[in-house]
């Protein structure tokens, strides 16, 4: 299956383009790639940002670094051609749009945020393409739970309305994920809340490691 939907997203045909287009986000989620959520954030920058807000905003910036070099990898594997590496590649941009946001978030509220050189990376090993697929599936329902959660928790409209945001590209990554596992290409209907900050940190920290 994983081959199939790759195959269709390689296809030359002007439909299959198009549904390649809509899977990757490129149209309607663009808006998450960093450039309408930093608006969002700098509009609130002035606003009073609690300690949890902060440390969302942490845990999510780190978060957001492994989505990141989590992608490098799948794209530098040589395990992916056409269509299917031009989805990671897009997916890998907005991810770094969302770090991008919350970093600035932290910095317009005098905190530093996390860098990718602050850490180190260890994977399960990638054979094939579909090993790089199911742990896609992992990560990204592991990240709309996280924003399912700030969202929920955040205490201004306006990051609130940044979690859920970000929250919906990344639900994006995980339907095209999801299709490519051979389910149905969506995400869930009601995404479940992670069940805490601390959950979140230790699924990142299983993978990302501080130097």
């Amino acid at each position: 299956m994983i081959t199939e939907v790759f195959r269709d997203v390689d296809s030359t045909d002007g439909t299959n383009r198009a549904q390649f287009l809509r899977r990757a986000g490129v149209s309607g989620i663009a808006l998450a790639s960093g450039g309408t959520i930093l608006a969002t954030i700098t509009s609130s920058a002035n606003a009073a940002v609690t300690d949890l807000d902060g440390q969302i905003a942490t845990a999510a910036a780190a978060a957001e670094l492994l989505a990141v070099n989590t992608y490098t990898v799948a794209i530098n594997s040589k395990l992916f051609k056409g269509g299917a590496l031009t989805y990671l590649k897009t997916a890998r941009k907005q991810e770094q749009g969302h770090y991008n946001a919350l970093a600035q978030l932290l910095k317009d509220n005098g905190a530093t945020p996390p860098k990718a050189s602050d850490y180190k990376y260890k994977y399960p090993k990638f054979k094939s393409a579909k090993d790089v697929v199911n742990f896609a599936v992992a990560l990204e329902t592991a990240f709309v739970g996280a924003y399912v959660l700030a969202a929920g928790v955040l205490s201004t409209p306006e990051l609130r309305s940044t979690a859920a945001a970000i929250g919906a590209n990344e639900g994006s990554h995980l339907g095209f994920f999801t299709g490519a596992s051979g389910k149905v290409a969506v995400a869930p209907t009601v995404p479940k809340a992670a069940k805490s900050l601390d959950a979140v940190i230790k699924t990142v920290g299983t993978y990302q490691k501080k130097k």
